[in-house]
């Protein structure tokens, strides 16, 4: 009766390490598919932020296009309103802004350096 016992227990035991062996086996395979399924994850996240990195470059770049256009127009405005006050006064006093040409004239030739 021993012996069938004892035969019993080894049949078990071996049973058991066929389990152990199985299971560190399917361990290894979950290892592995979980490395190949981490890396394939960090790819596509990496894909996500560059797309989302992109799309928010597009943003800032046209609102910095129409930043500049809106000011350039402005600028453009102001110079044409300054120009047509300019040859507004021109129109009005001609004699003035003679006066001034010709003392901005004589101020530049006394400041130009005698040879």
């Amino acid at each position: 009766m021993r012996e069938a016992v004892a035969d019993d227990v080894a049949a078990m035991r071996a049973e058991i390490d066929d389990m152990i062996a199985s299971l560190e086996a399917k361990i290894d395979r979950l290892n592995r598919i979980s490395k190949r399924g981490a890396a394939h994850a960090a790819e596509g996240a990496s894909d996500i932020m560059l797309n989302a990195i992109s799309g928010l470059t597009d943003q800032v770049s046209g609102r910095m296009q129409d930043t500049a256009r809106s000011a350039s127009d402005e600028v453009t405005k102001f110079g044409n309103q300054a120009l047509r006050r300019i040859v507004s006064e021109i129109d009005h006093r001609p004699f003035l802004t003679l006066a001034i040409a010709a003392g901005i004239g004589f101020i530049a030739g006394l400041a130009r350096p005698r040879e």
